[in-house]
């Protein structure tokens, strides 16, 4: 019998609205991916899947408000400074 070699691993996790999911990652071909599992409350038949897996590639889309650093804002224009304006 061959050895087994582990290509990933899951996580057992409850969404916000109380679903029971799997979530973990699985490395196919040296590449890395996330991935969510879900009971398939939408079986019908015996022939349709148990479980249905997507990547998560859920990334934020608002950043949080990055700390502000004197560095990030110029200096206030001094008034002298030579311009007509």
């Amino acid at each position: 019998m061959s050895e087994k070699k582990q290509i990933g691993a899951l996580w057992k996790k409850l969404t916000q609205g109380g679903k029971e999911l799997w979530a973990g990652n699985v490395e196919i071909e040296g590449k890395k991916m996330q991935i969510a599992v879900f009971k398939n409350s939408y079986k019908t038949a015996d022939r349709q899947p148990d479980y249905v897996i997507y990547l998560d590639d859920y990334k934020p889309t608002v950043k949080p408000p990055a700390e502000s650093t004197d560095e990030e804002f110029p200096a206030a224009p001094n008034e002298d400074d030579g311009l007509p304006f």
